[in-house]
């Protein structure tokens, strides 16, 4: 994998990810946008570089349940 490629994914990404925080862009939008960006940049779909729902933190098991008890 060429890292000039992983940066440009990834700062593209960042950038992509600022606009659906501030609403200017939905959801749907968001996923073409990475879609396209990944193909751009040759990030094979199960590449561990992908943006994914595993490395958000909020949707993670082990924030799940923040009750104690």
């Amino acid at each position: 994998m060429n890292m000039d490629n992983l940066n440009r994914y990834v700062n593209g990404i960042k950038v992509m990810e600022t606009m659906f925080i501030r609403n200017i862009i939905d959801e749907e939008d968001f996923i073409k946008a990475e879609t396209h960006l990944a193909k751009k940049h040759c990030i094979k779909p199960n590449s561990i570089f992908k943006l994914n729902d595993l490395i958000i933190e909020a949707k993670r098991v082990i924030y799940g349940n923040t009750k104690k008890e």
